[in-house]
């Protein structure tokens, strides 16, 4: 049996990999509390999922979703396994700024105690982990990745550096990834350039996007079903990731393979990575704010995009499926060691 069992609340395939960097049994959660649901329910969930966690492994590797295993442990039910979290989501970012409140955001905090050690991403994950009080536990730094092939695939692929389009992918939770601000910024950026439009890439519902306050159709391209991110990739100027909130987006990383330059918001983990492209790229969470920038990236003349361009390119190779997942298991072997 492995000595590590990784619980899975979202599967995604960065994590995964990880998973299987460091030889550990993959385990998926069968049922999530989630944050829609009704408080009754979702209580019901959380107890579910935390009495699904099997016992027996020296350790358990978390998909962020700590509180199973930690709510299990204060039931004296999980025994010596020890808790380590790899701290991927929004949750404590939304508890600081008050989206989770009340009883859940202290319930949350009090079982976070119960963590032995923390995988992040970045220096803003570290960041989060002080601003929420902990202290005295183990923290790693980690970064995720780009699949082999996309890398390979989008280090060839051409930007339209000269056009007005802006890309921006956002899959789920349009709050999160901040698409109300960047809706409303492009009403400004349009009165200089008429032209500028964004392309979502997303699997939201319709009907959610047109809610989101500053959408206009005229204005957006709805992109679902998108099999290939390299032909919406190619056909943009800009990346604009303005999130509340986002560890560290692998979408950033991969437009910067395209060599698409980025605006990201000063919430989100890719900012560490943007600052050294281009210091003025990262910007405070404010319509105006990344008006302006978004207005500034388009006067630049050619030469100066496609020098963003280039250094966008260079930075997002560091960030490669090998070398983050050797990362990942020498710190998780040395946080297995600390915790």
């Amino acid at each position: 049996m492995a000595d590590t069992l990784m619980l899975l609340s979202g599967g995604h395939p960065v994590h995964r990999k990880f998973g299987e960097a460091v030889g550990a049994g993959l385990f998926q959660l069968p049922v999530l509390a989630a944050k829609s649901q009704f408080l009754p329910l979702k209580g019901l969930n959380l107890l579910r999922a935390a009495l699904s966690v099997p016992s027996g492994h020296p350790y358990l590797l978390c998909e962020s979703a700590y509180f199973y295993p930690a709510l299990k442990r204060r039931m004296h039910l999980l025994g010596k396994s020890k808790i380590i979290n790899i701290n991927g989501g929004p949750i404590l970012h939304h508890i600081l700024t008050g989206r989770v409140r009340g009883f859940e955001a202290q319930m949350l905090l009090d079982l976070l105690r119960e963590v032995d050690g923390h995988l992040v991403y970045g220096t803003f994950g570290v960041d989060l982990l002080h601003k929420v009080g902990v202290t005295g536990k183990p923290i790693r730094i980690i970064y995720p990745f780009i699949r082999s092939d996309s890398l390979s695939r989008f280090l060839t692929i051409e930007p339209s550096l000269d056009s007005h389009r802006i890309c921006i992918i956002a899959t789920s939770d349009g709050y999160n990834k901040g698409l109300d601000i960047l809706f409303k910024a492009l009403a400004f950026v349009q009165k200089s350039f008429p032209d500028a439009t964004v392309d979502l890439v997303t699997r939201m519902d319709e009907t959610e996007i047109v809610s989101i306050e500053g959408y206009d159709a005229a204005r957006v391209n709805i992109c679902k079903g998108v099999k290939d991110l390299g032909v919406v990739l190619s056909k943009a100027a800009l990346y604009v990731q303005p999130s509340r909130s986002d560890m560290f987006a692998v979408s950033c990383l991969e437009a910067m393979a395209v060599g698409v330059p980025c605006i990201v918001s000063n919430e989100t983990g890719a900012r560490e990575v943007v600052e050294k492209v281009g210091a003025n790229m990262v910007v405070l969470l404010d319509e105006n704010k990344l008006a302006s920038a978004i207005t500034r990236y388009f006067r630049l003349s050619s030469q100066e995009r496609s020098a963003l361009s280039k250094r966008s390119r260079e930075a997002a190779k560091f960030f490669n499926e090998k070398d983050m997942s050797v990362r990942f298991k020498n710190e998780f072997e040395a946080l297995k060691k600390e915790a």
